[in-house]
């Protein structure tokens, strides 16, 4: 099979195809787009040299068209398809995202846009040669213990120690905590991610992800996207999911409260280091235990798994730290401290820990267990190597 290559554009258009041709030119591609007259045509040359993007114009029958394009995208995997319109409606970017479409741009922000987006695919493609990121989880052994501000702050803290973006994965059908946190909003998330099934890739994954800034993307929960309700996971593709974010970030950190024990299975076997957060009263301790217990009899590695007080006081706590670690049957508790002042003003303002309170005692903690994470991912690469 040949290598995927170039680009490829379908229109009926001349000065469509002198725009893409332009912001192909501007992206520093080294070859000229071929231009397809129909769909056919695009087919018949993806037989004889796969193309790494075709950029299709779907004006003016553009719902028979998205309809025609989805046998097509299955099929030809390797390509990734960008969607051209006159103007950008929300169906036609549904039903894009739907049949496997990474992109629908207005087509009078071609010269503007397309040139970053062509430039962000080279980019990934090259960098995605053996080259995968790491995924940390953090499961809930009770609402409110904290799970998700450790969650925001830990992917934070990882993309400082790596210079990478991080991505965040909000799992939680209830809420949507993290998008409150950080004060984001979007019309599509993790379960439009899900729903690709088979056709998930890295760039749906990007293209999805909500930009807090450029450091730190967010998959936003079903409750975020409508509260109302909230669309259903399907955990059947999470694994692909997954294994597509490590193609696509170098960090994923996975908030995952109140999900059923076979999903947190396989989270944990995908993940390099999981979190079980826990309070120190009974009901809390009990949960972690469960969630514990369960997660090593299922064939997890004990040393994989990390139980995290949060909320520490050395004085006045219900359980004390000794009873916990017995109850619990583990050798090793990591304490959070309880730094509720901090934690609130961080959340008001919608800032992880490490710009709105970088000296925070909690700030310092996150961080210390983001560089243990870190650092345990260049023996993990060298096993790969």
């Amino acid at each position: 099979m040949s290598t995927p290559n170039g680009i490829v554009v379908v229109t009926q258009e001349p000065q469509t195809a002198r725009a893409v041709s332009g912001a192909a030119e501007s992206a520093d591609q080294i070859s000229s787009p071929r231009i397809c007259r129909n769909l056919e045509e695009l087919v018949q040359y993806l037989e004889r040299a796969p193309a790494c993007t075709a950029v299709i114009d779907i004006d003016p029958w553009a719902d028979q068209l998205l309809d025609d394009l989805d046998p097509i995208i299955s099929r030809f995997a390797a390509t990734t398809f960008i969607v051209l319109a006159k103007e950008q409606r929300d169906e036609w970017l549904l039903q894009a995202m739907r049949v496997g479409a990474r992109h629908l741009l207005p087509k009078d922000r071609v010269p503007s846009d397309l040139p970053e987006v062509l430039r962000r695919l080279s980019q990934r493609r090259a960098s995605v040669n053996g080259s995968f990121g790491s995924v940390v989880t953090v499961l809930s052994a009770g609402g409110g213990c904290g799970a998700t501000t450790l969650a925001i702050n830990l992917a934070h803290e990882l993309h400082l120690l790596s210079s990478e973006p991080s991505l965040l994965i909000d799992m939680d059908c209830a809420y949507g905590g993290a998008a409150g946190y950080l004060g984001a909003t979007a019309e599509f998330g993790v379960a439009d991610v899900l729903a690709d099934g088979d056709r998930l890739d890295a760039q749906l994954i990007r293209s999805t992800a909500v930009a807090h800034n450029d450091r730190l993307h967010l998959l936003v929960s079903p409750a975020t996207v409508n509260l109302h309700e909230p669309a259903d996971l399907n955990y059947h593709v999470l694994s692909r999911a997954l294994q597509k974010s490590k193609e696509a970030f170098s960090f994923t950190v996975v908030d995952a409260p109140r999900v059923p024990m076979s999903v947190a299975e396989t989270l944990a076997r995908a993940s390099l280091r999981t979190f079980i957060v826990v309070e120190m009263n009974v009901g809390s301790v009990k949960m972690a235990r469960a969630i514990f217990q369960d997660l090593t009899n299922r064939g997890v590695s004990q040393e994989r798994i990390l139980l995290l007080a949060n909320r520490y006081r050395k004085r006045h706590q219900m359980i004390s730290l000794s009873e916990a670690t017995k109850s619990l049957g583990t050798q090793r508790i990591e304490c959070l401290s309880n730094d509720y002042r901090n934690v609130v003003s961080s959340i008001n303002y919608g800032k992880p820990l490490a710009e709105g309170s970088p000296r925070s005692q909690l700030c310092r903690e996150i961080r210390k267990l983001a560089s243990a994470v870190h650092e345990d991912v260049a023996p993990r690469q060298a096993g790969q190597t």
